[in-house]
């Protein structure tokens, strides 16, 4: 062998064998480096791209007739798929060691109604693999919801859907809002909130305010509720609503938007806006001041009435009509909290609000469509728009006053009004269509 033919060959074997020692070595570690909380991918893409799913397969009602919506067009479907992927890969962001449930020091707005952050954190630290089983809960309910989107077929993102929703909840319910029995309470100082109780007011004398409350040009339709998450419901709903007219075809809508063909307007908080010292809140042994309760009822898996309204420290019964399993959650920002079970027909929940609230929102943990508002005020001058579209505040003080209505999805309008002793001041509020 020639010294030429040597030295290639051995510089061939040195070159090998640095090929074989490199491909012994192991493979550089992945550094996740996570900047999101928890929260953050929650509330800025798990919520959010489930919601365009939910919305995305509906039947609407309204005073025009019902309509099917469903993705029809390559450009809605392809914009449906983005949500149902972004939903799927977030579960993947969810399961990225070393993320915090939520920035540091940041705290629960319904403390011992919702977990806090560091609870939270120092569960899924003690028992990752329950973590990783509702992640993947959810990133399993989701994928089918891709693969409807893939084939075009709406019935089976609408079922898809469903699945999504019974894995959020189960997460929700060991993370984010478990019931008062929960072992997770054990973390927390004090356990679960027990609602405490506020003494009730007394109403004045003084003029009358009536009005009249419309939205001109194009009035929405309500979405048909989807109650297959619970098979109770329907048969509950249909007892419920027997002999009562909600729709042309007595189905379960999401009653968002309540008005007649004129534009009338229902479900619309009014009240006067200020302060009235004269009707502070009375001592707590004046019992013969005590105002009447305000009801709200859970029939057919429904809140009924959607909006009212009560004054701090009025009583507020909240009864559970019906023969399956409810909760009830008011989130609040103002100390007006609450949440607890109703698991059975004939229970009655007594709360008394703390602080003024423009809106209280109300839903169910078990049911999500369920939905009511409660406007609290530290005052007796306010109404709730009946089926006409109209309201009476009575006893309200002489003097010139700041009136607001708040609707759901219109918003809020205000006006002045001029009240005298003994006499009738009448105000229309107009909405405009969307």
């Amino acid at each position: 062998m020639s010294p030429l033919t040597t030295t290639v060959v051995l510089s061939a074997l040195v070159l090998a064998a640095a090929g074989c020692n490199k491909r012994d070595e192991p493979a550089p570690q992945l550094q996740f480096r996570p900047t999101a909380t928890v929260k953050d991918i929650m509330t800025s893409i798990i919520d959010p791209e489930a919601d365009v799913l939910w919305n995305s397969v509906a039947t609407i009602v309204s005073v025009k007739g019902t309509e099917e919506r469903a993705p029809r067009t390559d450009e809605e479907w392809a914009a449906v798929r983005r949500s149902a992927v972004q939903l799927v890969e977030a579960t993947n962001l969810l399961r990225v060691p070393g993320r915090h449930v939520a920035r540091p020091g940041e705290k629960s707005e319904n403390p011992r109604i919702e977990l806090q952050p560091e609870t939270i954190q120092k569960m899924i630290a003690e028992d990752p693999a329950a973590w990783g089983a509702l992640v993947d809960r959810l990133h399993d309910a989701a994928v089918p919801a891709l693969n409807a989107i893939d084939a075009k077929n709406a019935k089976g993102l609408f079922d898809a859907g469903e699945h999504i929703e019974h894995a959020c909840e189960a997460c929700h319910q060991r993370y984010w809002y478990p019931p008062k029995e929960a072992s997770a309470w054990k973390h927390e100082p004090g356990g679960r909130l027990d609602e405490s109780a506020v003494p009730s007011v007394e109403t004045n004398k003084g003029g009358t305010i009536t009005g009249h409350i419309r939205v001109n040009g194009n009035i929405p339709g309500n979405q048909v509720i989807r109650m297959g998450m619970d098979p109770m419901c329907a048969p509950a709903f249909a007892k419920a609503t027997a002999g009562k007219t909600m729709n042309a075809e007595k189905r379960p809508v999401q009653e968002v938007v309540s008005a007649t063909a004129d534009g009338s307007l229902a479900n619309v908080f009014v009240s006067l806006q200020g302060s009235f010292p004269s009707a502070s809140v009375p001592a707590p042994a004046d019992s013969s001041r005590l105002s009447e309760p305000v009801t709200i009822d859970q029939r057919g898996c429904i809140y009924f009435p959607r909006v009212v309204g009560a004054r701090v420290g009025q009583i507020v019964l909240v009864r559970n009509s019906d023969e399956l399993y409810h909760n009830v959650h008011g989130a609040s920002a103002r100390g007006n909290a609450f949440n607890f079970s109703q698991p059975k027909a004939g229970i009655v929940q007594e709360l008394r609000l703390k602080e003024p609230e423009i809106m209280l929102k109300v839903t169910c943990d078990v049911h999500r469509w369920m939905t009511a508002f409660i406007g609290v005020v530290s005052h007796p001058y306010f109404a709730t728009s009946g089926a006409g579209g109209t309201f009476t505040i009575s006893n309200v003080p002489a003097g010139t006053h700041t009136i607001q209505a708040w609707h759901e999805l219109f918003g809020v309008l205000t006006q002045t009004v001029k009240v005298m002793d003994g006499s009738t001041s009448t105000v229309e509020f107009t909405y405009a269509g969307k």
